[in-house]
């Protein structure tokens, strides 16, 4: 027997997109959970997960591999307690380094939550 697909009934749940800064014109994969019984009458949190150093890539969903950091958010019990959106950017390169050093390819991510620009 030869397993030739992998499903992750978490993972495979959020979307993979792409923002484009409109000043900059930089883009930012990401990946987005959407609560599965959305209701645009109703109010929801967002929840932004920032991977660490380790899931630096190119490849938009590696920050969902990274622990559980966006995926416990999305997971079906906790969106019965807490149902929320989560964002989950991925970014190709180290954005804040040990020394606190920021790239800025962080003021890519859109506002309000980006850093406040001058």
């Amino acid at each position: 027997m030869r397993t030739t697909t992998v499903r992750n009934l978490v993972v495979d749940e959020f979307r993979q997109r792409e923002f484009m800064d409109p000043r900059t014109r930089r883009t930012l994969p990401y990946n987005l959970f959407v609560p599965r019984d959305y209701d645009t009458a109703r109010s929801y949190p967002l929840v932004l997960f920032m991977h660490g150093a380790g899931a630096t890539s190119t490849e938009t969903e590696a920050t969902l591999f990274q622990g559980l950091g966006a995926v416990a958010w999305a997971s079906p019990a906790d969106q019965i307690a807490r149902p929320a959106f989560v964002f989950a950017p991925q970014y190709g390169e180290i954005i804040a380094d040990d020394d606190s050093k920021m790239s800025s390819r962080l003021d890519t991510l859109p506002l309000p939550v980006g850093r406040p620009r001058s």
